[in-house]
């Protein structure tokens, strides 16, 4: 489900929201977000809401990249190379999709995820 994690969890999302007798209004907002966080996909943020989701999954991510290594290694059965490629793609889609009024805060880390990817110097 990873490609389309993020059509499976507005599902997902929308069922247990219902079940719990939420507004019409917030589970469309809910489902907004959801469908619109990921750095990989083209979408319409449009809410602080939204915004704030995306740049959370984001932080996630840099801030344990170890679970990168993961999804390369265990999940997806990648080499050497062909995981520090996708993981170095991954991590500048993440930092790319953070607001850059708030980079400033995981600057530090995302520096140091991708130097243990690249092992060179990253540039801003």
């Amino acid at each position: 489900m990873y490609k389309e994690h993020h059509i499976h969890g507005v599902i997902e999302a929308e069922k247990i929201l219902k079940n719990l007798n939420y507004p019409e209004q917030k589970i469309e907002a809910v489902k907004h977000c959801i469908e619109n966080y990921r750095g990989s996909i083209p979408g319409k943020r449009g809410t602080p809401e939204a915004e704030c989701l995306a740049n959370a999954d984001a932080v996630v991510y840099i801030e344990n990249v170890s679970s990168l290594f993961y999804l390369a290694y265990a999940k997806f059965d990648m080499g050497i190379d062909d995981s520090a490629d996708w993981i170095c793609k991954k991590l500048n889609r993440t930092w790319n999709k953070i607001n850059p009024e708030i980079r400033y805060l995981v600057e530090e880390k995302y520096k140091s995820a991708m130097n243990t990817v690249t092992k060179k110097e990253t540039q801003l």
